[in-house]
């Protein structure tokens, strides 16, 4: 999908930017996160002029656009901000923020290139040696993940969810939920888990975020979730999302698995809790299935599918 039509906006937008013959030529495929509006200029330079629907506070954006600056200046692929004609780089029509990127060429992951696989981690580790310095406090609120919150606030928020799914045809996958938590705070105590070490952590580093020329990383996009946590969320998250065998696929490709750990020096512990911790990204709290239902998804929908990931990764699918 593309999201909703707010082309509106977009000769109002113009007007802001220094650049001759700007126009928008299409819309990029959204989830529901944001708008992208395609734009080329006079020259045939391409522009992403994106929209923020899920993220919308003005702090929020400015500390992920901060994020994204520190590291195109320490060498990390990503897209340029460009900046309206009086310097700003957020640009209001009504109860829309926008911000202008220089479009980055090149296409999403290939899931039977090993090599892209292996580019991407190779990219990741990079990301998070470039992220070490970054110094800004973090930004966060309801759209952001925590992933030490089940550990922290885990009872609590399988309450809130059997008291949102109540009635929802989903009691054996709320029972799933209940059983893995348990075992994972029974098999990785917090004083054992706060010994990991921690990152800035992208948390949604997948095929579709990256671009690829001649199999080399072009792009890293999307640092809307980017937060402080722990370094192997990270690095369990993008071992599920490239070492799968398709976008749909549950299953992880064992002879892959083990790219990323490849090029990151994981401590004993963190190869310990690795397969846990591939599990537990995939868990959502209430509060992220509230924002997806303000999108418009069938939240019940969205943790079956949650579920049932998970259930695979466990080992206990049918």
């Amino acid at each position: 999908m593309t999201g909703p039509d707010l082309s509106d906006d977009v000769p109002l937008l113009v007007e802001q930017y220094r650049i001759p013959g700007l126009r928008q030529i299409g819309l990029m495929p959204t989830t529901g996160r944001n708008v992208n509006a395609i734009m080329v200029d006079a020259q045939g330079g391409r522009y992403v002029l994106r929209c923020y629907l899920r993220n919308v506070d003005h702090s929020r954006i400015q500390f992920q656009l901060d994020f994204q600056e520190h590291l195109l200046g320490k060498g990390i692929p990503t897209a340029d901000i460009i900046a309206t004609n009086d310097g700003e780089r957020l640009v209001n029509t009504g109860q829309r923020t926008w911000v202008l990127f220089r479009q980055v060429a090149g296409a999403g992951y290939d899931y039977a290139n090993s090599e892209q696989l292996r580019n991407a981690a190779l990219c990741l580790a990079d990301l998070h040696e470039a992220a070490e310095d970054f110094a800004e406090p973090a930004v966060d609120d309801d759209t952001i993940p925590s992933l030490r919150r089940w550990w922290t606030h885990g009872a609590e928020d399988l309450a809130e969810l059997h008291t949102m799914f109540a009635d929802r045809d989903v009691a054996a996958e709320l029972a799933f939920l209940d059983a893995w938590l348990a075992s994972l705070t029974r098999d990785f105590p917090i004083e054992v888990v706060d010994q990991l070490p921690p990152a800035w952590v992208h948390a949604d580093f997948h095929g579709t975020n990256l671009a690829f020329v001649d199999d080399q990383v072009t792009g890293v996009f999307d640092f809307d979730v980017v937060h402080r946590g722990y370094r192997l969320e990270d690095v369990a998250h993008a071992t599920f999302c490239f070492s799968r065998e398709d976008a749909t696929s549950n299953r992880i490709r064992p002879e892959l698995s083990a790219a990323f750990q490849e090029h990151f020096n994981l401590t004993d512990l963190e190869r310990a809790a690795l397969p846990a911790f591939t599990v537990a990204t995939q868990a959502r709290n209430a509060a992220r299935y509230r924002i997806r239902e303000r999108e418009g998804a069938d939240p019940a929908a969205v943790l079956r599918g949650h579920v049932a990931r998970m259930r695979h990764l466990c080992g206990l699918a049918p």
